[in-house]
């Protein structure tokens, strides 16, 4: 080792000596000065294409652009946990809950990859298509969903829909008799509303009263009372009038006979029930036999 660290200056000295012949000092000097000049350019170079291997890409995003993205991006991973932006290949925030681009994770078929921040700097070009989607998508108007429009909500006919109206009509008519019989038109179907509210399924038996009984009637009176604004003394006017005294006394008549359907279940269990107690009392002793008579008379 010591005599190869002996010859190197001797080897030196000989190289000199020959180059000093060969193109004189002052030119070995300059072409010394030459070649020191082209090894540092190369190593220059060398490391210049060092730093740029090394140095982070810089994306393309104005900072414009940038706080379009966060807000779209913070509306969006409210209700979402991913955002696909190229097929296989999502975007997810570090921690559930976005904050900013550096926070979003890569991932491709569900394995994570790196940060956004991290896959720019290895793979600048296909990052910048990833950013230049998120502008897109940032700039993108939502489009709002048509609006169904909502069908109105249908009146379901009751007895009480046909009461008021009934009753709103008898104030503009002005005939005693027909007055009379609309009046009784309504607390028939008054005693119909409370046997409905007691008993739900009554409605069932309804049906025809309220889809054309009823209908009908109101449509003769408000063609009535449309008649009734022009000549009274008409005899096509005073006999459809004498008509309509008839029909009002028919469906008086009709109520009546729906009132007492709808309440037949009720007559029947009030009959079992007297029965029940009067066979009750009687087993009971606490009455004798022959007691009770047909109708109010009473043994004594």
């Amino acid at each position: 080792m010591q005599n190869k660290r002996a010859i190197s200056p001797i080897i030196i000295g000989i190289i000199f000596l020959i180059l000093t012949r060969l193109f004189g000092f002052i030119s070995f000097i300059f072409l010394g000065f030459i070649l020191s000049l082209f090894f540092a350019n190369k190593k220059d170079q060398k490391q210049t294409a060092m730093e740029k291997r090394h140095h982070k890409y810089k994306i393309k995003l104005t900072k414009k652009n940038e706080e379009q993205i966060n807000h779209k991006l913070k509306e969006y991973f409210t209700d979402n946990d991913r955002l696909i932006v190229i097929d296989g290949i999502s975007l997810r925030p570090l921690k559930g809950s976005y904050e900013n681009l550096k926070n979003l994770n890569m991932y491709y078929n569900e394995e994570c990859i790196a940060t956004l921040d991290e896959f720019a700097s290895s793979y600048p070009s296909v990052a910048q298509e990833i950013y230049d989607l998120l502008v897109n998508f940032a700039n993108k108007e939502v489009k709002e969903k048509p609006k169904v429009q909502e069908s109105p909500k249908r009146i379901e006919p009751s007895a009480t829909l046909y009461m008021n109206r009934i009753n709103q009509l008898n104030n503009e008519i002005e005939h005693e008799e027909i007055s009379n019989g609309l009046y009784k038109t309504a607390s028939l179907l008054k005693n119909i509303e409370v046997i409905e509210q007691k008993d739900p399924n009554s409605k069932e038996q309804l049906t025809k009263l309220y889809s054309y009984y009823m209908p009908i009637l109101v449509d003769i009176l408000e063609k009535y009372k449309s008649l009734s604004l022009g000549d009274v003394n008409n005899q096509e006017y005073l006999k459809s009038e004498e008509q309509l005294i008839k029909t009002i006394v028919l469906i008086n008549e009709a109520l009546k006979n729906i009132i007492s359907t709808l309440n037949e279940d009720d007559y029947m269990h009030l009959s079992a029930d007297i029965t029940t107690l009067q066979s009750l009392l009687k087993k009971d002793g606490l009455v004798d036999e022959g007691t009770l008579k047909v109708g109010n008379d009473y043994e004594r």
